[in-house]
Order: C-alpha cells, then sequence, then structure tokens
C-alpha cells in the first residue's frame, strides 16, 4: 500500500473517530503560524476564535521566525502533545513554502492520522496540484480568504464528512476549487471576533520579545483592524485571478477602540502597531479612530503606515493628538522610474519629500524604506536611491532586498524562470555566497539609522550592484 493510500485509510479512521465525540468537544484545532500573529480580527489569532466562537476547541502554536520550530522540535511535540489537537493548520507565504514540508512532517511524526490543512497566501496563488505535489503531507488546502471556508471544512471533519466546502480542496479531488472572498466592505465583529492572546501556545510565543519597532515603548502588541488595499504594486498585490484582497474591509472605529482599551488594560500595553496596509486609506475611518481615542481610548503610543500621496497634513495632527508618534512612509526606490514603470507605484519624489516635511513639524518620527535589487536596476538608479534617501533623511531606514513574490505582477512576469520552489525565507535560494557575509546582511537586514547608511554607501558598489546582477540579469 502506497503513501497516499495509507494516509487517506488513517485520515477515514481518524474522521470516524472525530464524528463520535460531542459538538462542543468535536474539533481540537491547532494553528501553526510564525509569521502573522497579531491581534484584532484578522489573521490567524482571529480565525481561531471564530472556531472557538462556534463551540470548537482552538489554538495558535506561534512564535517571532520560523527557524524556531527546527532549532528546537521537542517544543513543538511538547505543545502538540499537550494540546491534542485532532487538526492542524499552516499559513504560510511562498517565501516560507520550504517549512510547511518541514513542520508537516514533524506533525506527521507526532501523529501519522492528523489532518494537514494549509491556508494564507501560497494555497491561494498556485494550483491545487502544484500544492500537493510540492506539500506530499497535506491533506486540504483553503484558497482566498479562510474566514468562511476553515469553519466550514473543520465542521464537515466534525460531521465525518459532507460536500467540500467552498474554497476548499481536499488530496485526490479533481476539479479546482472557487476562492472564498469575504463580502461586504465593514466586517462585523461577531461574525469574525476580536481577541486576545488566550489562545496563544507559550511554546514559542514570548510577548515580551514585541519590540514595538525598537522605538515605540514597551509593552507593545501588533493590531490589524483591516484588510486589503486597492492599490496595484506590481512587487506587493495579489495579481490576476487571485487578487482577492482588493477590496478593502474595515472593522468600525468603535469596535476598535474598546478592543485596543481591553488588551492595553489586559495586558498593560504602553503602545501598539497598527500593521494596516494604509492607514489613511479611508480618512472617515482613520478620524473616527482618532477621535475615539482621544475621547475615551487608552492612553498609548502607535505606529501607522501611510502612503506619501495620501499624506494628509489635518489628519496627521488629529493621529498625533491620539498617540500616533511613528510613521511609516515608503520610499522603495529613488528612481521615479523604477517607482513607477516597474514597481508600479504612481508616487513623485515631491510627494515623497512632502510627506516628510509634514510628518517631522508634527514630530513624529519617520521610517523609511529602500528596496533594492528590482527588475532592469542600474547602478544609476541605485546612485539616485541613495541620494534620494539622504535627502529625505528619515530617523530610521530599511534597505531591503527584492524578493518576487509569488501572485505579484513581477513574479508573473518571469515565472517561467523563476522556480518558487526554491524560494528559502524570502531569498531565492540559489542566490551567491556574498548574501551570507554577515556585513552585507547587516546593510540589508539591519540597517536602522542614518549612521549605517554611510557604510551601506561605501559597499554599495562592491556587492549591491553585483548581487542585483546576479538576481535579475537574466530576466531583464
Amino acid at each position: 500500500m502506497n503513501r497516499d493510500k495509507i494516509r487517506k485509510q488513517a485520515l477515514t479512521w481518524s474522521v470516524d473517530w472525530i464524528a463520535g465525540r460531542e459538538m462542543a468537544l468535536d474539533m481540537n484545532f491547532v494553528l501553526i503560524d510564525f509569521q502573522d500573529i497579531r491581534s484584532g480580527g484578522f489573521g490567524t489569532m482571529g480565525l481561531v476564535q471564530l472556531l472557538r466562537k462556534r463551540g470548537h476547541q482552538a489554538h495558535v502554536i506561534a512564535g517571532s521566525s520560523i527557524s524556531e520550530v527546527m532549532e528546537d522540535k521537542e517544543k513543538l511535540f511538547d505543545a502538540l502533545t499537550r494540546l491534542e489537537p485532532n487538526a492542524i493548520g499552516l499559513s504560510v507565504m511562498t517565501p516560507h513554502a520550504d517549512w510547511v514540508n518541514r513542520v508537516s512532517q514533524l506533525c506527521r511524526a507526532w501523529r501519522w492520522s492528523v489532518p494537514i490543512i494549509l491556508g494564507g497566501y501560497h494555497s491561494t496563488v498556485f494550483s491545487a496540484s502544484e500544492l500537493f505535489s510540492f506539500h506530499p503531507d497535506l491533506d486540504y488546502i483553503v484558497h482566498g480568504d479562510a474566514d468562511v471556508a476553515l469553519p466550514a471544512l473543520i465542521e464537515m471533519l466534525s460531521a465525518g464528512g459532507g460536500p467540500m466546502p467552498v474554497g476548499v480542496t481536499a488530496r485526490g479531488q479533481v476539479g479546482a476549487a472557487a476562492i472564498q472572498s469575504l463580502d461586504g466592505k465593514h466586517m462585523d465583529a461577531s461574525r469574525v471576533p476580536l481577541w486576545d492572546e488566550e489562545a496563544i501556545d507559550r511554546s514559542y510565543y514570548d510577548p515580551a520579545r514585541i519590540s514595538g519597532h525598537g522605538i515605540l515603548p514597551v509593552p507593545s502588541r501588533y493590531v490589524l483592524y483591516s484588510r486589503g488595499c486597492p492599490y496595484t504594486c506590481k512587487f506587493c498585490q495579489l495579481d490576476g485571478d487571485n487578487g482577492f484582497r482588493s477590496k478593502v474591509k474595515f472593522y468600525d472605529a468603535d469596535t476598535i477602540v474598546d478592543h485596543l482599551t481591553v488588551i492595553t488594560a489586559k495586558y498593560g500595553l504602553k503602545s501598539v502597531s497598527f500593521l494596516d496596509d494604509n492607514f489613511t486609506i479611508n480618512k472617515k475611518w482613520a478620524a473616527g479612530i482618532c477621535e475615539n481615542l482621544i475621547s475615551r481610548g487608552p492612553r498609548i503610543s502607535w505606529w501607522a503606515q501611510v502612503r506619501a500621496d495620501l499624506y494628509d497634513h489635518e489628519l496627521m495632527k488629529l493621529m498625533y493628538a491620539a498617540g500616533c508618534r511613528v510613521v511609516t512612509i515608503t520610499i522603495e526606490s529613488g528612481s521615479e522610474r523604477i517607482r513607477r514603470m516597474v514597481l508600479g507605484k504612481s508616487i513623485s519624489n515631491e510627494q515623497i519629500l512632502a510627506a516628510y516635511d509634514g510628518a517631522r513639524s508634527l514630530g513624529l518620527v519617520i521610517q523609511g524604506t529602500l528596496l533594492l535589487g528590482n527588475p532592469t536596476e542600474t547602478e544609476a538608479d541605485l546612485d539616485e536611491s541613495i541620494a534620494f534617501l539622504r535627502r529625505a533623511d528619515p530617523d530610521y531606514a530599511g534597505i531591503l532586498m527584492m524578493t518576487p513574490i509569488p501572485g505579484t505582477e513581477i513574479y508573473n512576469t518571469y515565472r517561467d524562470r523563476i522556480r518558487w520552489t526554491e524560494f528559502r525565507d524570502f531569498e531565492i535560494a540559489r542566490q551567491p555566497e556574498l548574501l551570507g557575509r554577515s556585513d552585507v546582511r547587516l546593510m540589508f537586514h539591519q540597517c536602522r539609522d542614518n549612521v549605517l547608511l554611510e557604510r551601506f554607501h561605501q559597499i554599495r558598489a562592491e556587492y549591491d550592484y553585483n548581487v542585483r546582477r546576479h538576481r535579475w540579469a537574466h530576466l531583464t
């Protein structure tokens, strides 16, 4: 009997065993996620709370980095033994696809028959046949928004069978699953409830390690109250038929401030970071949060992301009065050709400088980011980026390497020459050895202030362009 037949029989036994239990105890679901831990109604924590509200047991095994699981496997075994799940979920982006196989193998070693479910962006941008082929230990794939499909799948397993839910594909199933997307502009907290950290297993998770970006006072937490983005940046926005993130969904301002009040009191928070893609995408929504924070909310400092072309000085004044102390206003590239034509972000240098000047005049700390190693990028473009970063002069600067993430237009343009199966932690696996050098890693991944920019400028000609050329020369 081959591997698939053995697991199919084991799953049949598992489902039969599950179906004989009381409804309140039917399913004990554990979601393993080391990249999306944030309070609020979206992300894996919201999914787990949603399952709990429907009468199932559910927990999250979480941590600050994916490598933690591989470094201490016994913790995972101990956590699974303590929680005793009869279904396990994994949520990842494609750059961490290899992690799915390693963790699912550990889950199989813990209990061979446990159903393993994959969700997240990775499960949406590729076909089920590709995913099942590369991930041999998966049993189910949830495509698109999991807020509807995952609870339906868990309840199907609880019942011991039934029609496959919309947005779910089982191993061996013929035909593509429809992508499930939440409807409605505003989120109903009764449908996707807000929550705190009660369901997080503490084997790996240590909230004391949440640093508030190294700037905000601690204790701190990440929060997320909206999902989606209407823009079509070529390096970020999901592309084509998989673009289910385009409709922005919000929790209402009253619910958000109620939630912030609860978690601030419960965990003694001094700050939060809003991980919403564009905090000011809806000015009325952003203003409502600020007004509620000023009138009745907790007195905490906070961080938000703001697009330069959405900068509104009066709204930023209100944000500052409500506790905002740090904003990220990205640059991406100092070359407008790269930013507009290659990255698909129609923001001018003048708009960025105006936003920086306005935020700086209010006393806000500004984080800026550069994205290097872009297709068609030349040494002249790199020089423009460094010069513009110096001109904009953010308080903190992050210098990142382009990763052609599947689902983006840049990836789709070059997908016949990029193997997603070779991705390793946001770096293509077959990268030049020099990326492993500590000085280069320092510049690419730990650049935090203008002091390091001087060093970056010195080594750029020797390292950066060579890395970019290796990455993209065969694609341009």
